[in-house]
């Protein structure tokens, strides 16, 4: 059972038989993965905040079953290369003007690191800052973002995926916009002023029987925004239906 985008609520799982497993990376911090009684539960958390590497999987049925293994000399070396990329993209965001050096940290082999077994704990960088990092004030602000946005959107006449929970902290609101034309107009037209949606599940390029990606944009209004920003980001997008 997945909790897709944080939007969905505690599911009943009496009669279920077999082990059940959740996913709550879209929403590590909700009370349904606090309060979970699923077998296993996980989370993948350099998804949703600023850490280079790190999950968790936790289980109240089974926690011997969990031992701590400490992270690999390997993987130490492939979260520096990833904090090294982290700091430059900080610093294009805030200087555009920046160009990569030669010498640029690849995701992608970092990637292949950390996806290789044998599997160990997250880096003693990623742990130090979950416990200074403001987490549960930023999920407050997600909460707080979220809504606001959803109501926008909808005021602006845009579909919006809605939550199944009161609780629901996304780190983006999802938009449905019904054809493939219309959503690559608006998220080019975003792009051009510098509003980053996400693109999800695209399909092969050979693949023409639509998808997710083809009909669907996730508007991000995790803790970096404030209001101001997501007027900005409803008024963009308003403009962009409204050109034809």
């Amino acid at each position: 059972m997945q909790n897709l985008f944080g939007l969905r609520t505690r599911p009943n799982y009496v009669g279920i038989q077999g082990l059940v497993v959740e996913d709550h990376t879209h929403d590590p911090l909700s009370h349904w993965a606090k309060e979970t009684t699923a077998d296993y539960a996980f989370a993948s958390l350099r998804k949703t905040l600023p850490i280079p590497d790190g999950a968790v999987v936790w289980s109240h049925l089974h926690r011997d079953l969990l031992p701590h293994v400490p992270a690999l000399p390997r993987d130490v070396e492939a979260v520096t290369d990833r904090v090294k990329a982290m700091l430059m993209q900080i610093d294009r965001d805030r200087s555009p003007d920046i160009s990569d050096p030669p010498d640029k940290p690849s995701g992608t082999a970092f990637q292949q690191v950390i996806e290789q077994p044998p599997f160990a704990a997250m880096s003693a960088v990623s742990a130090t800052l979950l416990t200074a990092l403001p987490i549960h004030t930023w999920r407050r602000t997600r909460h707080r973002n979220a809504s606001m946005l959803r109501i926008a959107l909808r005021d602006a006449g845009f579909d919006v995926l809605r939550s199944l929970s009161d609780d629901a902290a996304p780190i983006g609101v999802v938009v449905d916009l019904h054809d493939a034309v219309t959503t690559k107009r608006i998220h080019h037209a975003l792009q051009s002023e510098r509003i980053h949606t996400a693109v999800l599940w695209p399909r092969p390029s050979d693949d023409a029987s639509g998808g997710f990606a083809d009909q669907h944009l996730v508007v991000y209004c995790d803790h970096r925004y404030d209001a101001a920003d997501l007027r900005r980001v409803t008024a963009a997008m308003t403009a962009a239906i409204e050109r034809k």
